[in-house]
């Protein structure tokens, strides 16, 4: 489990995923060899984690549907960029400042969509399709 401050939705599946996310967040170190595989294994957990979230949810009763997939959409479109900008960058100083806001983006985006509107779908039973 990573370091950072989580709220739990009480879905426990969607939990652990959230905490795999952050920690797939912490793999991204400034060491520049490890960083495409890093970034490419926090892309596709990102699309499997999304797909999830998406398929639990309840159209007609969550309020908030349509912003949420639209969130969903723009964090996956930040990410092709920013994983771009990492990749074509050839000096070693530049790769780990991009490295840095990457993390830093990373961080802030799921710390507030986590903890404000997943809190916020998940604390209504009506919103959402229970795991089995």
């Amino acid at each position: 489990m990573s370091d950072f401050a989580l709220k739990r939705t009480g879905v426990e599946s969607i939990d652990i995923q959230h905490e795999a996310l952050f920690d797939l967040i912490c793999i991204l170190t400034d060491d520049v060899t490890q960083t495409d595989n890093a970034v490419s294994s926090l892309n596709e957990y990102v699309k499997f984690h999304f797909s999830y979230e998406e398929s639990l949810m309840l159209p007609a009763s969550y309020e908030h549907y349509t912003q949420h997939l639209k969130a969903h959409e723009r964090f996956a479109a930040e990410m092709p960029r920013l994983t771009k900008q990492l990749m074509e960058e050839t000096s070693i100083e530049n790769k780990i400042e991009i490295l840095d806001s990457m993390r830093k983006y990373l961080i802030d985006w799921l710390d507030n969509h986590i903890n404000k509107t997943d809190a916020e779908l998940f604390s209504n039973p009506s919103q959402f399709t229970p795991t089995r």
